[in-house]
């Protein structure tokens, strides 16, 4: 997100707050997108979706986000209350056929803008790693696949409002958004698949559920559910944060009997923050208390002896020395 920041900051040195943006003068596709990037954010603090074509002020936006592709690229808002409303991509696939299998990517956090992974790893475009450059992605899903990308809960990335409450009610705003994004293109319904990153695991497949609980009155025939690195369970992440710890000698003896100690404590946290009969959503504030209580007392241990908590082997911030990430591999 970096990227689009910076984009952003370097076209409205050229704008004031009601800007008329004409992209014609920019050449170059790098330019284009980033007129589009500044486009969505002006648009997420109004009410309409605003474009321009021509110079002439348009009420939908039919820009692109790389230009390379050959697949049509779509943008816009799924107003989910007065105050709230869901930022969407539609991402068409390059190489299509009868039978084109369509993606919803969640790409966790929760509050991570789908449209870091469309620009970095899964999209049609990637940024280089002078963060300036735009160039098509060989290994992008889309090629072969449409993909829909929503910015969800709540004000993440540029979509607008207040954080759900609940897990509930953010499962509903996504397939409200998602039912809107295959109304103007039915044919997405046809071979759906979710896949659901890190936190947004649990998302997919409470997704997943509803999906399948509304068949009958959507038409949506979800094919798969993919769970990459899923977030699924705390209590068996910050166990395994003790026995990695304990089994590969970490950190002192001293220190570990006490993670054992606080991993107990920490587990009855979990729990007690867990829906029940009568509470069928989480409890907020008990929620927060048993992840505060656990990061402090399981991961910051290994923090404070500048082990990093993703990579044993390095300090925190230097986990590239051992490892790289190079789409397609």
């Amino acid at each position: 997100m970096n990227y689009l920041l910076c984009l952003a900051c370097a076209i409205l040195t050229f704008t004031d707050t009601n800007p008329t943006v004409d992209a014609a003068p920019y050449e170059g596709s790098n330019l284009r997108s980033a007129v589009l990037l500044v486009e969505l954010l002006l648009a997420a603090a109004g009410d309409a979706f605003i474009g321009y074509e021509g110079g002439k002020k348009l009420r939908r936006l039919d820009g692109v986000l790389c230009e390379p592709s050959k697949g049509t690229q779509a943008f816009g808002y799924t107003t989910i209350s007065e105050n709230k409303k869901y930022f969407h991509a539609l991402i068409n696939a390059e190489e299509s056929s009868p039978n084109t299998p369509t993606f919803v990517y969640l790409p966790g956090g929760p509050g991570v803008s789908a449209l870091g992974a469309t620009l970095t790893l899964i999209g049609p475009c990637i940024v280089e790693a002078d963060d300036l450059t735009l160039s098509l992605n060989k290994f992008a899903w889309t090629r072969k696949a449409n993909g829909i990308f929503m910015d969800a809960p709540g004000e993440t990335g540029f979509s607008v409002g207040s954080t759900e409450a609940s897990m509930r009610e953010y499962v509903d705003n996504l397939y409200k958004t998602l039912l809107e994004v295959i109304s103007k293109a039915p044919h997405l319904r046809e071979n759906l698949h979710l896949v659901g990153t890190s936190f947004d695991g649990s998302t997919a497949t409470l997704l997943a559920q509803k999906i399948i609980s509304f068949k009958s009155q959507s038409g949506i025939k979800l094919r798969s559910l993919i769970i990459l690195d899923g977030f699924m369970s705390p209590v068996d992440m910050y166990r395994g944060a003790v026995e990695m710890a304990r089994k590969r000698n970490l950190l002192p003896q001293k220190t570990i009997a006490k993670m054992v100690t606080d991993g107990d404590t920490c587990f009855e946290k979990v729990k007690a923050c867990q829906p029940t009969g009568s509470h069928p959503d989480p409890d907020p504030s008990a929620c927060q208390e048993a992840a505060n209580f656990c990061r402090d007392s399981l991961l910051d241990p290994l923090k404070a002896a500048s082990i990093s908590q993703y990579d044993v082997r390095t300090a925190p911030g230097l986990e590239h020395k051992y490892y790289k990430l190079i789409t397609g591999t």
